[in-house]
């Protein structure tokens, strides 16, 4: 494998299919539109195939998607043969700049195994994984990557830019005894992640939940399509399929996303609710978490309790999963910052007595996070977060 000295260039936006390199045409393929990011990668590889093939030069090429640790998409690869060699380049924007990151002639792309419906992982230089369904694999070799580790690699990995910077913490609380009330709106809520070639999605993903859950209430919300296994009496909601990524680009385009600045605005997710909504004959109501600017703990589990299931619009946020063992709850934090959305599905309220006779209340929302790192979880309404706005939505 040779790896080649890159010479970064900053992008300049052309309108071509073909490119020559010296008199000799580059045949683009999969994935290519004649973009910044085919430009910059084309500059280099013009420039470096210069100096290392004496012939005539003979170039075919592909690019696929790269996603961030947090599997937000920053980056493509391409896939390239030149004189009958294979290669490969890598391109991400992590300071908003698309920049080479790596450029390898006589060698193979790395995610080559990595099949259609998964996920390209790019973690650092030299460092490739994959991800299905929400489980991580080394994308070489397909060996599954544990959790524990998946947690080390997102101190150190590389971010997309302007996009949710994620981190990791954890505590343990020790308690002489406690006391819990919950809700949940079913058995398994709602909890669809990120779909490929859609970025800063998180607005239509919460919306497609909210609308997979009210199919339940409202026949053919869905067209055609159940989105959930009832067992006896409990609901259990299915987690991806093709209809319902169907349903998150359709709010994609229905919002707006990504069309006035990076990701969806609050006003976007309600007009393009609306607009979904209305094509399928029904109407929404939204009531208001928020007191005097506040989220509002006891409204909100009014909503719940009710039967409405919540968005929520946050600057910064957490992940919780509770684990307990012998008077001792475990808590492990994945911390967001950055502007996101997610759906609120139920409450959880744990009042703790703890030694010396002190006490401790936490409160918590449960999400479908929209995010594939965790799908499920709890959200620490006082835990390091900004909440800008949340309602309730009821769909009739």
């Amino acid at each position: 494998m040779k790896k080649l000295i890159l010479t970064i260039v900053v992008f300049v936006a052309v309108f071509c299919i073909g490119v020559a390199i010296g008199d000799t045409q580059i045949a683009l393929a999969k994935g290519f539109d004649g973009d910044e990011c085919d430009e910059i990668v084309i500059n280099n590889i013009e420039k470096l195939a210069a100096e290392h093939y004496s012939t005539d030069i003979s170039f075919v090429a592909k690019k696929d998607p790269l996603y961030d640790i947090s599997l937000t998409q920053f980056g493509f690869v391409y896939d390239f043969v030149i004189n009958g060699e294979s290669g490969y380049a890598i391109l991400i924007n992590t300071n908003g700049v698309y920049e080479l990151s790596e450029l390898f002639f006589a060698a193979n792309n790395p995610y080559s195994n990595v099949g259609e419906n998964e996920y390209r992982v790019y973690v650092q230089n030299m460092t490739y994984l994959s991800c299905c369904n929400g489980e991580f694999y080394v994308a070489e070799t397909n060996e599954p990557v544990d959790e524990y580790a998946i947690n080390i690699i997102r101190n150190y990995a590389f971010y997309a830019s302007s996009e949710i910077t994620i981190t990791t913490s954890s505590e343990s609380i020790s308690f002489i005894s406690k006391q819990e009330n919950k809700k949940d709106l079913a058995a398994r809520y709602p909890a669809l992640s990120e779909i490929a070639n859609y970025p800063n999605a998180c607005g239509p993903i919460a919306g497609a939940g909210i609308i997979q859950y009210w199919d339940r209430f409202a026949v053919n919300l869905i067209p055609d399509y159940t989105p959930y296994t009832k067992i006896g009496n409990s609901y259990l909601y299915k987690e991806s399929s093709d209809t319902l990524n169907l349903v998150v680009a359709q709010l994609y385009q229905d919002m707006g996303t990504n069309s006035i600045k990076p990701g969806t605005s609050i006003a976007q997710f309600v007009n393009g609710l609306n607009t979904y909504c209305s094509r399928q004959g029904y109407s929404v109501v939204y009531n208001s978490c928020m007191t005097n600017g506040t989220f509002d703990f006891a409204k909100t589990k009014g909503f719940i309790d009710a039967g409405q299931p919540l968005v929520l619009f946050l600057d910064t946020f957490n992940i919780v999963s509770i684990s307990s063992d012998d008077n001792v709850d475990n808590i492990s934090y994945i911390n967001g910052v950055g502007c996101h959305a997610m759906a609120g599905y139920g409450y959880k309220e744990i009042d703790y007595v703890l030694s010396g006779n002190t006490t401790r209340s936490d409160r918590y929302i449960a999400v479908g996070s929209g995010m594939g790192v965790r799908k499920r979880g709890y959200f620490n309404i006082n835990y390091h977060t900004q909440i800008d706005d949340a309602f309730s939505i009821s769909i009739s």
